[in-house]
């Protein structure tokens, strides 16, 4: 349901500006998602996906910490996950998926939270 590609509304951690382009697919199960947004190929490599849990029913979202990619050259195995107790959601009538993450790595700890709301 969420699968395509989503053109940016904002993000707080400036990988991109407003309207550029990331890519949403089916996750590996039921109500989830995968995207590939961080690092933007801009600014690191080694992207991985990043997997979320969308509740059917009440939209709300949220995600296990997992590596998302580098950010070289002493960023490396960037980890983000959603915030707890945090407002992360899918519209299910807009197809919006407004996200808050915490962005963390093993040299710098966390980097703090940053809003990501994407839309078709």
């Amino acid at each position: 349901m969420f699968s395509g590609n989503y053109k940016i509304v904002t993000d707080e951690w400036q990988d991109y500006d407003p309207g550029h382009t990331v890519t949403v697919n089916p996750g590996p199960g039921a109500n989830q998602a995968s995207l590939i947004v961080y690092p933007s190929p801009a600014f690191g490599n080694n992207r991985k996906p990043f997997i979320i849990d969308i509740n059917p029913v009440t939209g709300k979202v949220s995600a296990a910490q997992q590596i998302i990619g580098d950010y070289p050259p002493a960023d490396l195995n960037m980890k983000i996950v959603t915030t707890p107790g945090a407002n992360s959601f899918v519209d299910f009538c807009s197809g919006r998926i407004h996200l808050s993450l915490d962005f963390s790595d093993a040299h710098t700890g966390s980097f703090g939270t940053n809003i990501l709301e994407i839309a078709k």
